[in-house]
């Protein structure tokens, strides 16, 4: 059963003529990765999007494709080769201190930033929402009421429960706070695990069931994204309710479609190119979501997902 919605943004889609592209002379794109590698699905949902808008790799488009690896060391020196490569506009899919890299870095080439977990404005690299100013726009993904409405449907899917554990990290303080904020609202209990070097699943799950937590909220950020498959593999282990933004093997997945995130990031890129000046393009937010049930980790665990949220689910993996 799949039930899908379209992805809609809060200040609209920026449209872009196919074709165009064919006549303008080659084009130089950055993309500089916190964590994912080119071959993950919402990267190719950017280089298809750009294909579709007319530009081709190795015919009018070069892609310089850099990836961290979640190593943050390697942030400031990939931020400097990109620049050093002359880019026409560089994309920024990650943490708050990969964009700090750049803008230390590359400026005053275009940047497009997928924001994961951070304010732009509040943060300083832009001057508003609608018209960001100096050489950063892009998409923010940071939404505080998204952990808390993670922590209410986890509560939903087992309603019996009272206590619930937080995996969380450096990178997600404010995401923490959300979820405190909403678990007194519910009445429900937290047990606050921060998820740090030697970055042990199994042990992490362990000490959450030693606590008696039902389930576990996985707080988003580049790191738990990154080790998403490691942590559905703990949770089936010690048969743990788990929620996170991105799907994979874990049972419940609310948060934004990645892949129509970075297709979008694709036309912010086409607009550029084509001349926009990146502070006049407005930094743009999801507003849709979308909840994802794999009822094949449900019955490995033996959580049993209430009729409600399945007709609710934009999808099912069975």
């Amino acid at each position: 059963m799949t039930v899908r919605r379209e992805f809609l943004f809060a200040l609209g889609a920026l449209a872009a003529a196919p074709g165009f592209a064919q006549s303008v002379k080659q084009a130089r794109v950055g993309v500089l990765s916190g964590n994912s590698p080119r071959s993950v699905s919402f990267y190719l949902a950017f280089d298809r999007r750009l294909r579709e808008l007319g530009w081709i790799e190795g015919r009018n488009l070069t892609v310089e494709f850099r990836t961290a690896a979640a190593d943050e060391r390697r942030f400031a020196p990939l931020a400097a080769e990109l620049a050093g490569l002359r880019c026409d506009v560089i994309v920024a899919g990650g943490p708050e201190a990969l964009l700090a890299a750049l803008k230390v870095a590359a400026s005053p080439i275009p940047i497009v930033a997928v924001a994961l977990n951070y304010d732009p404005v509040r943060r300083g690299y832009a001057a508003s929402l609608a018209r960001p100013g100096g050489n950063i726009t892009g998409i923010s993904l940071l939404a505080l009421d998204v952990e808390a409405k993670r922590l209410d449907l986890l509560h939903e899917a087992l309603p019996g429960a009272r206590k619930f554990a937080v995996l969380w990290d450096e990178h997600t303080f404010d995401q923490r706070r959300s979820v405190e904020d909403a678990a007194r609202k519910l009445g429900l209990e937290l047990v606050l695990i921060e998820n740090r070097p030697p970055y042990d699943y199994d042990a992490i799950f362990a000490q959450a069931r030693k606590t008696g937590a039902a389930g576990v909220l996985a707080v988003g950020s580049p790191r738990a994204n990154r080790d998403r498959k490691l942590v559905a593999a703990a949770a089936i282990k010690h048969r743990m309710l788990v929620i996170s933004p991105l799907p994979a093997e874990q049972l419940l997945a609310f948060g934004p479609n990645f892949n129509k995130v970075f297709a979008h990031a694709a036309e912010y890129v086409d607009r550029i190119l084509k001349g926009a000046k990146p502070g006049e393009l407005p930094i743009e937010q999801p507003t849709a979501f979308e909840l994802v049930i794999n009822l094949k980790t449900a019955k490995a665990i033996g959580v049993v997902i209430p009729k409600s949220m399945l007709l609710r689910a934009d999808r099912l993996i069975e």
